[in-house]
């Protein structure tokens, strides 16, 4: 398959077939955490990829094999808001199965109001922020020249006042990099800003491209960090190490499902 990989069993999302749109590593970020690649095309250029003649056909195939999904994802090597396409791909979707859809975005593209169009119809939309000031975004994201964390905040903001589907919010948790109080503190009062439905402690586990950089927390770390978000009252899941499959989560071009 070229396109579709999975299903992958995931505790946020149970078994999800996941979709990947975007060239291998083309990405907005260039992230010190990603599990994936370094980020090959920076880029905040929206393009059409590929013909969707083909991934119409992978899906017409795999959806036959698989009537247990949980949702139909988007995420694989690269940022899925990148193709422009996304909106067409998402009602192709919609009109061959009644499974819900998911987004993950790292949420750098939310500020463009054609970006929150396109993504109108999915059910779910899992955007990140890692970052509580400008030079923790450009040290852990690595943005594109033209991307800052006003914008990324900003496309949050938006997201919420205008999606009606549910938003998880996911901080990914780097040991001694934004872990400290004074960050943790500026993270709470952005997010009290924000709407969203549920937020996602993670750290980093499978192997990620700075090693030498990233350090993960543990279990109880995370349960500790949760007390500078519980005067949100939302739910809070923090990620458990120990148990999250070591193992590099991205579309296998030549994979079969």
């Amino acid at each position: 398959m070229k396109f579709i990989f999975g299903p992958i069993r995931s505790k946020r999302l149970g078994n999800s077939l996941g979709i990947d749109i975007v060239p291998f590593g083309t990405c907005t970020l260039d992230c010190i955490y990603c599990q994936v690649h370094k980020t090959r095309i920076k880029t905040i250029t929206r393009n059409s990829f590929f013909e969707l003649e083909q991934l119409n056909e992978e899906l017409d195939l795999v959806l036959k094999k698989n009537d247990n999904l949980d949702y139909v994802t988007f995420s694989g090597s690269g940022e899925p808001t990148l193709n422009r396409d996304i909106g067409k791909i998402i009602s192709m979707i919609k009109n061959k199965t009644n499974t819900p859809i998911a987004v993950i975005t790292n949420g750098s593209l939310l500020h463009f109001d054609e970006v929150l169009e396109d993504l109108k119809e999915v059910d779910l939309i899992m955007p990140s922020l890692d970052a509580p000031s400008e030079d923790l975004f450009k040290r852990i994201n690595r943005p594109h020249i033209d991307l800052d964390l006003k914008k990324l905040i900003r496309g949050l903001d938006l997201l919420g006042k205008s999606f009606t589907g549910n938003i998880f919010l996911e901080i990914m948790l780097l040991k001694e990099i934004n872990d400290f109080e004074f960050c943790l503190s500026e993270f709470s009062k952005i997010l009290s800003r924000l709407k969203f439905d549920k937020l996602f402690l993670n750290t980093v586990v499978r192997p990620p491209l700075e090693t030498n950089i990233c350090k993960s927390l543990t279990k109880g770390e995370l349960k500790r960090i949760t007390k500078y978000f519980k005067p949100l009252g939302i739910p809070i899941v923090v990620a458990n190490p120990s148990k999250i499959q070591k193992r590099t989560m991205f579309a296998a071009r030549d994979s079969k499902i």
